[in-house]
């Protein structure tokens, strides 16, 4: 995506070396780059040992991604987080959302509606 604020390369340059030896940039693979995290995630969940964490989720998945992750994933989201517009006009990842007993965040609700509706 072309947004005018956002430089991962420039980002990743500026990286210490430590973090860019864990494994290569998200940018250069993005249709796969959340998935070693997803599961990183699940491990971190699954550990009775360290269990600090209450629940495991995403942001911004779109209908492919979030099915990508449900078939996948060997523990389901507990939270997805979006923007509003999302509830409204992606159909299909609300069902997954509700088939998989997911709770939906939304996010951009003031300015996604009521500001917008307003125009």
């Amino acid at each position: 995506d072309e947004i005018s604020w956002m430089d991962c390369e420039g980002e990743e340059e500026r990286l210490p070396q430590h973090v860019k030896d864990a494994g290569p940039p998200p940018h250069l693979d993005p249709e796969n780059a959340w998935k070693g995290s997803w599961k990183a995630m699940e491990e971190l969940y699954a550990d009775d040992e360290l269990r600090q964490i209450e629940s495991i989720g995403v942001s911004n998945f779109g209908h492919e991604d979030f099915k990508a992750l449900i078939e996948e994933c060997e523990i389901v989201p507990h939270i997805i987080q979006g923007n509003v517009w999302s509830l409204m006009f992606d159909p299909w990842l609300v069902n997954m959302v509700r088939e998989n007993k997911v709770i939906f965040q939304a996010y951009n609700v003031m300015n996604g509606i009521v500001k917008r509706g307003d125009v």
